[in-house]
């Protein structure tokens, strides 16, 4: 049987790690743990990390703010590790920095945001396009956020708006990835308000001891979504959440 081939970008911590810990324990799968820096000391643990039957993780650097990394990390899996075709790649390594309102927003801090929650994206599938048309139903998964709606704009807490900035964006690219390639299945997720250390320091910004999601239940919602039919039609309207919900787009 091929093994089934999953990358996943932030897989060092947070929800990456969980949907790598994830997808590792399944049965023929080769996950592919894309990280920042590979010889990180949170790292070391994912080269032993224990997988279910005929499955094995794969350690490679993909920096979001690199423009070269996305293209040297596929063609080192089509050398090194004669890896031809990926099933799915999670776009979700991310930032959530700079919450303040527009009116004091810093063009700087907002491309910086752009760069790692947007055009990272772009970089990657332009970059795994070849191993996408090599797979029989591929799909492009971008780690998403209700902040990212532009209906819902005006209900977001005003320190939100250069973080959903970058994630209206991506959403917008996922789209227009979708209308241009009608092989490859594109779709944005909302991950939820999880438990991260990423997403525990936005919840104490909000004057909240935690943030509500627990890690294992956007995992499990996340991969649930990935899984699923997405209904086309849908897709055209809005955007899903890990729990089964929708948003506008």
């Amino acid at each position: 049987m091929t093994p089934a081939v999953v990358l996943i970008t932030g897989a060092g911590r947070g929800l990456g790690l969980g949907l790598l810990q994830h997808y590792s324990s399944l049965k023929d799968h080769v996950v592919i743990a894309a990280v920042r820096n590979t010889e990180h000391e949170n790292c070391h643990s994912l080269k032993g990390m224990s997988c279910g039957s005929g499955s094995r993780v794969i350690l490679v650097k993909i920096d979001n703010v690199s423009p070269s990394d996305p293209k040297d990390a596929m063609a080192l899996l089509q050398e090194k590790f004669k890896i031809q075709h990926i099933d799915v790649l999670i776009a979700n390594a991310g930032i959530c920095e700079h919450l303040v309102p527009l009116e004091d927003a810093d063009l700087t801090e907002i491309n910086q945001l752009m760069t790692v929650n947007t055009w990272s994206l772009l970089q990657l599938y332009q970059a795994a396009l070849p191993m996408f048309m090599r797979a029989s139903q591929p799909k492009l998964v971008y780690i998403s956020s209700v902040l990212g709606s532009i209906s819902s704009a005006a209900e977001n807490t005003q320190w939100t708006g250069a973080y959903g900035l970058s994630k209206a964006a991506g959403n917008f690219l996922i789209q227009k990835i979708r209308s241009e390639n009608e092989h490859l299945r594109a779709m944005a997720i909302d991950a939820g308000f999880v438990q991260t250390e990423m997403g525990n320091r936005g919840a104490k910004f909000a004057g909240l001891m935690e943030a509500p999601v627990t890690l294992e239940e956007s995992v499990k919602g996340v991969t649930g979504q990935i899984g699923s039919c997405w209904d086309d039609e849908k897709s055209v309207r809005a955007f899903t959440s890990y729990d089964g919900g929708v948003h506008l787009w």
